[in-house]
């Protein structure tokens, strides 16, 4: 069975409990409190890599959303471009299943 990724976003966005922005996201990457990191195609290759680094150190699982950052801004209900967050809580999203099946 396939997961639609961008269904089970919106789901966490309100079911469960998510950071945006790259200043948070980091923030709460470093003191070990999210789940998933979701960061969009089009970030900033270098900040990527930060995430990725910081990511791999937290043990966190890292997804790379195929849309751009307005499209997952779009997607969470905002009306501006989310490059990075972090889902804290899964709430009722299978966003786990999606890290594993990669």
């Amino acid at each position: 069975m396939k997961i639609d990724v961008k269904k089970e976003i919106r789901r966490a966005v309100d079911t469960g409990k998510v950071v945006y922005g790259e200043k948070v996201s980091k923030k709460t990457i470093m003191n070990d409190l999210g789940k998933l990191i979701i960061a969009t195609r089009n970030m900033k290759p270098e900040e990527k890599e930060e995430v990725k680094h910081l990511a791999n150190l937290a043990k966190m699982d890292y997804y790379e959303f195929e849309g751009t950052s307005m499209e997952l801004g779009t997607l969470c209900g905002k009306p501006f471009g989310i490059s990075l967050m972090v889902v804290k809580d899964m709430g009722k999203s299978k966003l786990n299943q999606v890290t594993e099946s990669k």
